[in-house]
C-alpha cells in the first residue's frame, strides 16, 4: 500500500513557535536574515499566534527565508503554493519550493516532489523520478519516503522490481515506527 500523505502542517518543522512578545522587533530581526525568527514570524501569521491571522504576510516572511537558503523555509512556500492556501494554487511553484527545499536535505521536500511525480500532479507523471526523490527522502530520514519507495520495489515500478529491496525499506520504516512500513511487510 502506497501512502500518500501531504504533509500538511506547517508546523512540523524544526523550530518551535516562541510567544513573540514584540512583534515588531522580530519583524526587524527577520530584515537582518535571522531566518529563526523569518520562520517564527512567518508561522505566527500563518496561525494567528500573538497577531492577526495574515496568509500574505506569512508568505512574506517564508519567501525571506526561503531566498535566504532556509529549507524549511522552501518546504512552507512549497506546501502553500501546493494546496493552494489563500487562493495561490500552482503546482509549477511548488514544484519549485520543494526541489529547492530538497536540494537542502529537507526530507518532506524530497517526498513531496515523490508524490508529485508518482501522481502526476503538475510534472508528468514519471515513477524513475518519483523513485529518485522517495529515495531523497528516505535517506533523510522520511519514513514515508522509504514505505513507498519500497512499494516501487515491490512492484518494479520506476526501478527493478526487488523483493528483497522492498523489505529492507519497509523494516527501515518499521524500525522508525512507521505502521505502513509494518503492515508490507
Amino acid at each position: 500500500m502506497k501512502i500518500f500523505i501531504h504533509y500538511t502542517l506547517l508546523f512540523i518543522a524544526i523550530f518551535t513557535i516562541l510567544n513573540a512578545k514584540d512583534i515588531n522587533s522580530s519583524k526587524n530581526m527577520c530584515d537582518h536574515k535571522n531566518l529563526e525568527v523569518c520562520l517564527e514570524n512567518g508561522y505566527q501569521y500563518f496561525i494567528g499566534e500573538n497577531v492577526k491571522k495574515d496568509m500574505n504576510k506569512a508568505i512574506k516572511y517564508f519567501t525571506i527565508a526561503c531566498k535566504n537558503g532556509d529549507d524549511i523555509g522552501c518546504y512552507n512556500m512549497g506546501i502553500i503554493y501546493d494546496l493552494g492556501v489563500n487562493k495561490k494554487q500552482s503546482f509549477l511553484k511548488a514544484r519549485k519550493f520543494y526541489a529547492k527545499a530538497c536540494k537542502g536535505k529537507n526530507a518532506l521536500g524530497c517526498y513531496n516532489l515523490g508524490l508529485m511525480y508518482d501522481k502526476g500532479e503538475g510534472v508528468i507523471k514519471n515513477y524513475t523520478i518519483a523513485a529518485k526523490y522517495f529515495n531523497l527522502a528516505c535517506k533523510n530520514g522520511n519514513t514515508g519516503g522509504c514505505v513507498n519507495l519500497g512499494y516501487m520495489y515491490d512492484k518494479g515500478e520506476g526501478v527493478e522490481q526487488s523483493f528483497l529491496k522492498a523489505k529492507d525499506l519497509y523494516v527501515k520504516a518499521c524500525k522508525n515506527n512507521d505502521t505502513s512500513g509494518c503492515y508490507n511487510l
